[in-house]
């Protein structure tokens, strides 16, 4: 009886594995929001140091290669960014930017201040982003 791998099984197992990682974070965005400015920090702190975890055992990948055409719209350099976000940081890591960015636009104060100081806070991490790739 052989003992190949299954390509099915590689990717479940990469899946849970993913959905372990993000089951450790996915929690804290709620307490971002939380009213009690304690429990907003304390979710802070235990995010970044997650995902200080998760990028000190990312490998960064090759960047893709540049499009000939210089002229771009928008739609473009927001792909771009994103490119460049997946590119120099962990799945998690770039998951985690996008989502406290959009949490800056959210109705509830307690929501905006939660996501505020926890991507300044990311954005001062030099090992989790540098503010070229999180402005770009």
């Amino acid at each position: 009886m052989s003992h190949e791998t299954n390509p099915n099984s590689d990717q479940i197992f990469f899946k849970k594995k993913i959905a372990h990682k993000m089951s450790t974070t996915l929690p804290l965005f709620w307490h971002l929001s939380s009213a009690s400015k304690k429990e907003r920090i304390n979710a802070s702190v235990k995010l970044i140091g997650a995902l200080e975890h998760f990028q000190s055992h990312f490998t960064e990948k090759a960047p893709a290669t540049a499009p000939e055409n210089e002229e771009e719209d928008d739609d473009e350099d927001v792909g771009k960014s994103n490119d460049t976000l997946d590119v120099f940081n962990s799945q998690d890591v770039s998951y985690s930017i996008r989502r406290l960015i959009r949490g800056l636009a959210s109705p509830r104060e307690s929501s905006r201040l939660g996501f505020a100081v926890t991507l300044t806070e990311v954005s001062c991490v030099d090992q989790l982003i540098s503010s070229a790739v999180l402005l770009f």
